[in-house]
């Protein structure tokens, strides 16, 4: 499991999702995406 230093809420962008760019101990940053349990199956389906 990796732990967060710091986490930053993004507001921008046009989906209902929780956006934050997290960043690592050792510096390295990502973002991260929570959908809302309903969306899983519809999501799912429409990966790369």
């Amino acid at each position: 499991m990796t732990d967060f230093i710091s986490k930053e809420p993004i507001t921008k962008g046009w989906s209902d999702d929780k956006k934050y760019c997290v960043t690592t101990a050792d510096g390295t940053k990502y973002l991260l995406r929570i959908s809302p349990p309903e969306q899983y199956d519809k999501k799912k389906s429409t990966q790369c």
